[in-house]
């Protein structure tokens, strides 16, 4: 996965890098999005932990964060290019819940950055990290297009005790 993560990076760095634009563009849609779903970031994470087919999910505070961990399947390849996406889920409309590929922009109401521990990789969406990497200002970018490798260390002690404890009981997806 790890592998999968850098490729899926950097093609989305070289997309953003030749077309600014299109970025800001992106940033504005995910402002509304995070407008027009807020209150929904919970319901928009249960539906897509039922989209993985999770039969456990559960959701706390750890250390000011907010934490959200389901049993489901664990990323693969597809899951990370459509989240990263917007409105392109695979789904179809009226089989499952979500179609729309947008509702994961709703926690972009919570957090401007997101750590996702996944088929042993920690990932993280971070509208600083993104600007940054693009030279761009932060009200530019977009919080949820770019995924950035994140290095266990970079987590806190408190987060990643939750995460192996969850890990340990089997919860593939753990959402900070």
């Amino acid at each position: 996965m790890k592998d999968i993560l850098t490729n899926v990076a950097n093609s989305f760095l070289k997309e953003a890098k030749s077309s600014p634009r299109m970025l800001e563009d992106l940033a504005s849609m995910e402002r509304y999005m995070a407008e027009s779903y807020d209150g929904r970031a919970f319901v928009e994470m249960l539906q897509n932990a039922d989209d993985a087919g999770a039969k456990r999910i559960v959701i706390f505070s750890e250390a000011g964060d907010i934490v959200v961990a389901n049993d489901g399947r664990a990323f693969n390849e597809n899951d990370l290019i459509s989240i990263c996406r917007s409105g392109a889920s695979s789904k179809e409309r009226g089989k499952g819940i979500g179609y729309r590929g947008v509702g994961f922009k709703s926690t972009t109401s919570l957090s401007s950055e997101i750590i996702i521990y996944s088929a042993d990789t920690f990932f993280t969406f971070s509208k600083t990290r993104c600007a940054e990497a693009l030279g761009m200002p932060v009200d530019n970018v977009p919080t949820v297009r770019v995924p950035f490798p994140v290095d266990d260390s970079d987590v806190s002690d408190s987060i990643r005790a939750s995460i192996q404890k969850y890990k340990s009981e089997k919860f593939n997806c753990i959402i900070v």
